[in-house]
């Protein structure tokens, strides 16, 4: 509703002529959002265009981006977040330094769910930030890469506290509700979505998310060779959520879909 009102009542449209539009745009902006980031990472058109087209593959991208659901308009902004903040970390141009914050209000505001785990994916940053710079083995090999990391304390601190205390002073409400969730329901455990009901193309769809982590996973232990500083930020985001949706997957219920729509950007 946070476009569709100001776009109903500006252009005196029928609400349902605007959801016809909308949900469409918003899918092609999320890969083009990919493909803009991946071209900052890499520097590379070919390597940019191939992400774009892998991400447009997700069944979980298509589902939240077509529905009226402010999660897919949440994924948005979280590729919008990432392009900022390593615009700001690059450039250290002060425009993509207040974008970055705008954003962060922006997660924060559009989904409960999305802001929630944004700010406890960050905390989980930082830690794996913590804990290498003190392993004696990585920290002489990664000595560069960690002295441009230590950098990001103080901007993805600002990031989880402001997504915190949402959830802490105005809508306590979810979390409570989730720490609820978590604790009683069971764990998904299934790898590929099948069965007598399952359409066999959203089969192969759900099937190209393992693909895409096994690449992942590969990119991540990559990385540590390219020693590139912005790829390297991306693939510690891309083993916390790895982690996570194992976590819910194997562990602990959670809403694996949903971490999935953040994956898949960062995998693409």
């Amino acid at each position: 509703h946070l476009i569709t009102t100001p776009l109903t009542f500006s252009t005196n449209h029928d609400v349902l002529q605007i959801f016809r539009f909308q949900e469409p745009l918003l899918g092609i902006l999320i890969l083009l959002g990919t493909f803009i980031l991946a071209k900052r990472i890499t520097g590379k058109n070919n390597v940019a265009f191939l992400s774009a087209l892998l991400a447009s593959f997700s069944p979980t991208l298509l589902f939240y981006l077509s529905e009226y659901h402010p999660q897919g308009l949440a994924f948005i902004f979280f590729i919008l977040l990432l392009y900022c903040f390593i615009g700001y970390t690059t450039s250290k141009n002060l425009v993509f330094g207040i974008l970055t914050i705008i954003f962060v209000l922006t997660c924060t505001l559009t989904h409960h769910f999305s802001s929630l785990f944004l700010a406890l994916l960050i905390i989980a940053y930082l830690l794996v930030i913590f804990i290498i710079s003190h392993l004696p083995f990585l920290k002489n090999k990664l000595t560069n890469i960690l002295t441009n990391l230590k950098r990001d304390y103080l901007l993805f601190g600002i990031m989880a506290i402001v997504m915190l205390s949402y959830h802490f002073f105005v809508y306590s409400r979810f979390s409570s509700e989730m720490l609820i969730i978590l604790s009683s329901g069971a764990p998904f455990s299934q790898l590929i979505s099948t069965g007598p009901n399952v359409p066999i193309f959203y089969t192969l769809l759900s099937s190209v998310k393992w693909f895409l982590l096994i690449l992942a996973m590969i990119y991540v232990f990559y990385v540590f060779k390219t020693r590139n500083k912005n790829e390297f930020r991306c693939a510690i985001l891309l083993g916390c959520i790895i982690i996570a949706g194992f976590i819910g997957t194997f562990i602990v219920y959670s809403p694996t879909d949903r971490m999935i729509g953040f994956f898949m950007p960062l995998a693409a």
